[in-house]
């Protein structure tokens, strides 16, 4: 066992003679010799020597939760305006002292169900009856008009299926008025109106857990050989999401007193 110790020490002891630690303005280095590997030995120690993480949240409280509990004076945010996301790296350097800016954190908000399926069928054309069923389903979105009417708008709707529309018009209020004739062989014909309003007021979130924005939806129909064709458009659903983004940025400014930069966050 001693001579074991001994051949150590002395391999050890030549090691350090060939590859001496030298400095050059004040940072060290050494010459490795050819077929020799560096080890870290940092998994052995008790603690890591630095934070090295990656975090990724979908709500905007958690996020800033996170970032408190870490950030330092020199944390740097970015906010990509186009993606909709924002990173923060908290071991970001200062103007005279690098860092490793290995620990950085994502808030990455989702788009709320409800804001997913209307805007998937935004000005896309529905039959009556499809028409019918996405109103039916999505009833609790719609603020204006009220309620009430819209049953009697879907129940209109279901009275209507099969008859054959002769024309429209817009009455003084806006609303749509549709004329329709159903005929029968044996007992004649039976015509009526269907009442269309002019647009629906949604009350929707573009984010989950975000702000409820009133957005407004005009109602559009087409008669093809007799029958209804219906769609609705949005009106600048693109401002609801960045007004929805810039409400995220205001609450993490007003939390962290640090102001996001605008940019990519490719490199982040």
């Amino acid at each position: 066992m001693q001579n074991s110790k001994t051949e150590y020490q002395e391999a050890y002891s030549k090691g350090l003679i060939n590859s001496p630690v030298n400095q050059i303005d004040g940072n060290n280095f050494v010459l490795i010799p050819e077929g020799c590997k560096v080890s870290d030995m940092e998994n052995f120690e008790k603690y890591p020597r630095r934070i090295k993480e990656n975090k990724t949240f979908i709500e905007v409280e958690s996020f800033i939760t996170y970032l408190k509990n870490f950030q330092t004076k020199e944390t740097l945010i970015t906010a990509d305006p186009f993606t909709r996301k924002v990173g923060a790296i908290i071991d970001y350097h200062s103007k005279t002292q690098p860092e490793w800016c290995e620990h950085k954190v994502y808030f990455s908000p989702r788009l709320s169900k409800e804001w997913s399926e209307w805007i998937v069928f935004n000005a896309q054309q529905f039959s009556q009856a499809d028409f019918l069923e996405f109103l039916e389903d999505h009833m609790e979105n719609i603020k204006s008009p009220p309620g009430a009417e819209i049953m009697e708008l879907c129940s209109s709707l279901e009275g209507t299926k099969n008859v054959n529309f002769k024309s429209g018009f817009k009455q003084d209020n806006g609303a749509i008025n549709l004329k329709w004739e159903e005929n029968f062989e044996a007992t004649g014909s039976r015509a009526g109106d269907l009442k269309i309003p002019p647009e629906l007021t949604l009350g929707i979130s573009p984010f989950e857990k975000g702000t409820v924005y009133e957005i407004k939806a005009w109602l559009r129909y087409r008669i093809k050989e007799g029958k209804l064709v219906f769609f609705y458009k949005m009106m600048n659903p693109e401002k609801f999401i960045d007004d929805a983004f810039d409400e995220f940025l205001a609450t993490i400014i007003e939390k962290t007193a640090i102001k996001p930069l605008l940019g990519n966050l490719e490199n982040i």
